[in-house]
């Protein structure tokens, strides 16, 4: 999971979990990062509207990712609050 991964760092490292073969759920503020995101992460990336700086937002994300996935490998945070 890249929290922050609309762009940057953060796609960047989500694209390259995704060519070694993960799934990669990955977060962005707004819907348009996550659709930019998601053309450059490809099929194995699942994007989320997530702002971390919202709790609410972060219990809907574990919940997510909990269903997609079963369990979270890793986690990068690289959001910026």
């Amino acid at each position: 999971m890249v929290a922050g991964g609309g762009t940057g760092i953060g796609c960047a490292t989500g694209k390259l979990w995704g060519q070694g073969g993960a799934k990669v759920i990955f977060t962005a503020r707004s819907k348009d990062a996550v659709q930019a995101a998601q053309k450059e992460l490809g099929p194995n990336a699942i994007g989320l509207v997530s702002d971390t700086s919202k709790l609410s937002d972060i219990d809907a994300l574990a919940a997510k990712a909990k269903a997609e996935l079963g369990e979270v490998d890793l986690l990068f945070v690289n959001a910026g609050i």
